[in-house]
């Protein structure tokens, strides 16, 4: 290795307030292999490259605003898919079909049925499917009416011959 010199040096700095929160990014060999977030980036980083369980030769650290790390880390994993992200974070972006289930308290069936009726994307991540909540939300209102509605038809289908009795009953007059 040669010994770089002053300007050379200078010209390799980057500045890094290690207060800041920030997104960090693992890379190897330029590739992209996991996405992270912390309010003291330089501790984690090193906490990576000690603990040997993630493999990189650089990092890059974008500052960001302390309530915003939850949406930026997650939407960085869904794009980039780095391969030491097995799973997103807990955030109320996106939820697997578990959480789906949990929250809207509906079957696997009906979660699959709202994707294929509306076109939902399903993220992949690890082994894990995820889809956006808000996109699911909206799509979940569609389902509900469009379900309630059909429901309240069978049932005006099968009480019809009653109703006509009612009204039949109330028509007539003493």
């Amino acid at each position: 290795m040669n010994f770089l010199n002053k300007i050379e040096i200078l010209q390799r700095k980057k500045e890094v307030n290690l207060c800041n929160p920030c997104i960090y990014f693992l890379i190897l060999n330029n590739e992209i292999v996991y996405v992270g977030q912390s309010v003291t980036p330089i501790n984690r980083i090193y906490a990576h490259a000690t603990d040997k369980t993630k493999n990189f030769d650089s990092y890059v650290l974008i500052e960001c605003d302390l309530d915003k790390l939850d949406f930026y880390e997650t939407e960085y994993i869904i794009k980039f898919n780095p391969i030491y992200n097995q799973q997103l974070p807990a955030n109320s972006y996106y939820k697997g079909f578990s959480g789906l289930k949990n929250l809207y308290n509906i079957k696997d069936k009906d979660i699959k049925e709202i994707v294929q009726q509306y076109n939902l994307q399903i993220y992949l991540i690890g082994n894990k499917h995820y889809i956006r909540l808000r996109e699911f939300n909206k799509a979940f209102k569609k389902y509900q009416k469009k379900k309630d509605f059909s429901q309240s038809i069978k049932k005006k289908e099968k009480t019809k011959g009653k109703e006509r009795t009612s009204f039949n009953y109330l028509e007539c007059k003493f």
